[in-house]
């Protein structure tokens, strides 16, 4: 499975209903601004993330990735790390 079948199936898992998951970012969004939560959560609109965000989510992408190898009990072929990053990063791109 390529990083970009991953973070796909991450985003299938995660869609859905904002009802579905509550958490604490959530609630102190909607106790700060509830126009902002119902554009974030109900509408879909998404602020552009700062460089650091960006590369961060791709970081965190990548690891979550060789993860995955680690709970099977095997370990992330070190040759595979750079298309995982170039992977992680054409999904952060687009």
């Amino acid at each position: 499975m390529s990083i970009i079948e991953f973070m796909l199936q991450e985003q299938e898992h995660t869609s859905g209903q904002v009802r579905e998951y509550i958490s604490a970012s959530r609630l102190s969004l909607w106790a700060k601004c509830p126009h902002a939560f119902a554009k974030r959560y109900i509408e879909g609109i998404l602020s552009p993330p700062s460089p650091a965000q960006f590369v961060g989510r791709v970081v965190h992408n990548v690891i979550g990735y060789a993860y995955r190898f680690r709970s099977v009990g095997e370990n992330c072929p070190v040759e595979c790390l750079p298309q995982f990053i170039a992977d992680a990063w054409k999904l952060a791109t687009e």
